[in-house]
């Protein structure tokens, strides 16, 4: 593509965070509270966690400073990776909070005068 184009990527891979989990109990108004199971501290695990990022960046000189212009996806498999677990005070159970799907960034970068 020469040299004014440059193509980065970026795979992360994390095995789970670990969490306190929440114990449900009723609260005999018609809805529950989640109470830390302080016995079982940090003994769970969210899913494991997988993003792959692209970005495509063309360089070019404007006013004497390098610019750069670029094109990136974050999280460009589209993959639904669990950030937490939301409580839900009518049931008692837990919903998965997703972090963000794929996103697709453009943008400029330029260096900064020397003093």
């Amino acid at each position: 593509m020469g040299a004014a184009w440059t193509v980065g990527a970026k795979w992360q891979f994390v095995g789970g965070r670990p969490y306190t989990a929440h114990i449900a109990r009723d609260n005999l108004v018609g809805g529950f509270e989640a109470l830390p199971n302080v016995s079982a501290r940090n003994e769970e695990r969210y899913p494991s966690y997988r993003r792959f990022d692209l970005q495509v960046t063309r360089r070019v000189r404007v006013g004497g400073r390098d610019v750069g212009l670029f094109v990136e996806a974050r999280n460009a498999l589209d993959r639904a990776n669990v950030r937490s677990w939301r409580f839900d005070s009518a049931t008692g159970g837990t919903d998965p909070v997703h972090e963000f799907p794929r996103l697709i960034l453009v943008g400029v970068t330029a260096a900064l005068p020397r003093p």
